[in-house]
């Protein structure tokens, strides 16, 4: 279910908390090494072949000048339209790492 989500984002989508309060823009998506995109695998199958699940960033603040989060696709709990929707309340997005690049994810 998370790699069909995750595989119905793209770029400039919104990003909500689930109380539905903006949190930032989708910027980038990343996938680890080896990964296919669609291919139906299950995500346990996927996490276990690549050791990492996708993420995504998301760009935060006015005009996205804001922190940049790394947010997993298991934080995904709906993609609908242009909206995605995070699994946590936007008080507690500072508590769950996001601001940390994920070390596979490269620099730039």
């Amino acid at each position: 279910m998370q790699e069909r989500q995750f595989a119905g984002l793209a770029e400039g989508m919104d990003v909500y908390d689930i109380d539905g309060d903006k949190v930032g823009t989708v910027g980038q998506l990343y996938r680890p090494a080896g990964a296919v995109a669609s291919t139906g695998t299950a995500p346990e199958t996927y996490q276990t072949a690549t050791g990492a699940e996708p993420y995504f960033k998301v760009d935060t603040g006015f005009l996205g000048l804001g922190k940049d989060l790394f947010i997993p696709a298991s934080a995904i709990t709906d993609v609908t339209g242009n909206r995605v929707t995070l699994n946590v309340d936007k008080e507690k997005v500072d508590d769950m790492g996001w601001k940390e690049r994920p070390t596979w994810i490269p620099e730039g």
